[in-house]
């Protein structure tokens, strides 16, 4: 199945990165073709390990076409939200808007609600002793944010049902364990994800 990657908002956005990731298990690496973002702006070394990254700077600003199509055999009957995310690294994701400044990055599908999930950047980031982390939620449902080191090792979870629209959690630096870089990922019970990261002061 081919599928294509679109950036958004693309004449507002002045830069974009990510890591995009694949369950193995499930999707099988056939063929890439870049759009606009060139070869050169796609990381192509992890592809047998169910990942590639982009670093895109903007510069070219075509009519609305595909950052690039990534082209997938899949293993077993599944909606590809099921087999995509966002990944916390190599490439961390974020986007920088001309506007709203440093933004996110999360996959939305077209085949579900309009609306997408967003994860805004933690407030105060780096912080010390709290900090609030605001999302936003197409529809009402559960969900779930997952803390980890760069490493992969699992810090907390936080669950719950929560509203549509804009929701907040507060987070004490107490609840983790260590200080450095932490990455944090939301996921919404659609299958849709985002990764974003925060720096906990010693």
């Amino acid at each position: 199945v081919d599928i294509p990657i679109y950036p958004g908002d693309l004449q507002n956005l002045e830069s974009l990165q990510f890591t995009l990731g694949w369950n193995k298990t499930l999707l099988e690496f056939v063929a890439l073709r870049p759009g606009i973002a060139g070869m050169e702006h796609i990381g192509q070394r992890f592809l047998t390990e169910g990942y590639l990254t982009l670093s895109w700077d903007g510069a070219v600003k075509p009519d609305p076409k595909e950052l690039l199509t990534l082209t997938l055999r899949a293993k077993k009957s599944l909606r590809i939200s099921e087999g995509l995310h966002i990944a916390p690294e190599p490439t961390p994701a974020e986007a920088w808007h001309l506007t709203a400044g440093k933004m996110s990055v999360a996959l939305h599908f077209k085949n579900q609600d309009k609306a997408a999930l967003i994860l805004h950047p933690n407030e105060p980031n780096p912080f010390r002793e709290s900090t609030i982390i605001r999302f936003f939620l197409p529809e009402a449902g559960e969900a779930e944010l997952v803390f980890y080191t760069s490493g992969g090792q699992l810090l907390k979870r936080i669950s719950g049902t929560f509203a549509k629209g804009e929701n907040t959690v507060n987070l004490n630096r107490a609840e983790l364990a260590g200080a450095g870089l932490i990455f944090y990922e939301l996921r919404a019970a659609n299958g849709e994800r985002a990764v974003s990261r925060m720096l906990v002061k010693e």
